[in-house]
């Protein structure tokens, strides 16, 4: 036995239960860092090259090894002549955070962390907690996409109040909120007119008996038919049946398809064997979800729509299966983004 081993067993000898059962914790999650982490990298690489290895600057496969960038494998392609590495024109690209740290992240976000409990569990500031989870949900956005959805559909919308949450500038006494007042809002509970106004987000949604979710905001105030033409644009099998409430900007867009249209009418909740249960217990479950966000703003409330969707998808697997998923998908997505496209998203982009 060495020496080491020695002072160690000598250490151990003199610990509590508690401080014990802590340091086999911290162990356990070193030894998962250390030697999980280089097959967990392994398995990016996989992903991200599933159909062989892809040049992502013209789309060729003529590639060859061109040595090692900061640990990283190179790569490089015979036909365009540039080089690449397995996070080219992914959100991970050009990052100076190492992959562990993003795997880390990935796993607040799988346990439903704040941005600032994220923060601090990882040493980063807010501003970067900030933009690796929206740089990760603009992924899955991407990855996710608008459902394909066919047989009976359930259509409906939700509302969330319009917020403009860090719009200001701190500091600028002067600043306003865009809206009536002027004012304010304390986490958004506060609207200047009753009913279903300009100030308040619609979320289109609907789900089909496949398991296909759809959820995508879509414009301020009340549902229009060229709003709901934007959004499933190709994406509803003709001659399917679509089940909503009385709404009538559903009966041109059944026909535009074409498709069936069953109404269920106001005071009641199911024609026959149509109903729209499903997508109303899907609304119970983002609202409650959706609360735990402590205020959204609305030109990111289609990241946390997609995120909500992802979740909805993986809900059978553990926080820590969660976070490994979550990178996984997100590095699949060719997509670059820096801190200013982030600054820059539209509310109603789909």
């Amino acid at each position: 036995m060495t020496e080491t081993m020695q002072n160690i067993r000598k250490l151990l000898k003199g610990l509590s239960r508690e401080d014990l059962e802590q340091l086999n914790s911290e162990i356990t999650e070193r030894l998962e860092e250390y030697v999980g982490l280089p097959d967990f990298f392994h398995k990016c690489m996989e992903k991200r090259f599933s159909d062989g290895l892809v040049c992502p600057h013209c789309g060729k496969k003529h590639i060859v090894r061109f040595g090692k960038a900061r640990g990283k494998q190179r790569f490089r392609c015979k036909d365009c002549n540039r080089t690449f590495t397995p996070y080219t024109k992914t959100v991970f690209a050009d990052t100076k955070l190492p992959l562990s740290v993003w795997l880390k992240y990935a796993d607040c976000m799988g346990q439903q962390m704040t941005l600032r409990k994220t923060a601090k569990e990882l040493g980063i500031s807010l501003k970067t907690s900030f933009y690796l989870r929206h740089k990760i949900l603009s992924a899955i956005k991407f990855h996710i996409g608008v459902d394909n959805l066919g047989g009976v559909v359930e259509m409906d919308e939700t509302f969330f109040a319009e917020s403009f949450k860090g719009d200001h500038k701190k500091g600028n006494p002067d600043w306003k909120a865009p809206r009536n007042s002027g004012l304010s809002r304390k986490r958004g509970k506060q609207v200047d007119y009753r009913g279903i106004s300009h100030e308040q987000v619609c979320i289109s949604s609907a789900v089909d008996r496949n398991g296909g979710i759809v959820l995508v905001p879509a414009g301020n105030g009340r549902l229009t038919t060229k709003q709901l033409s934007g959004v499933y644009n190709g994406k509803i099998e003709k001659s399917s049946t679509i089940c909503t409430d009385s709404h009538n900007a559903y009966k041109s867009f059944a026909k535009s398809i074409p498709a069936d249209l069953v109404q269920i009418e106001r005071g009641k909740h199911k024609n026959g064997v149509y109903h729209i249960n499903h997508i109303n217990a899907l609304h119970n479950k983002l609202k409650l979800w959706m609360k735990k966000r402590y205020g959204v703003a609305t030109k990111y409330i289609g990241n946390y729509m997609y995120w909500f969707n992802w979740s909805e998808r993986n809900s059978n697997i553990g926080w820590r299966t969660q976070g490994k998923a979550l990178i996984y998908d997100s590095i699949s997505s060719m997509l670059v983004l820096t801190r200013v496209d982030i600054r820059k998203t539209k509310p109603f982009e789909t």
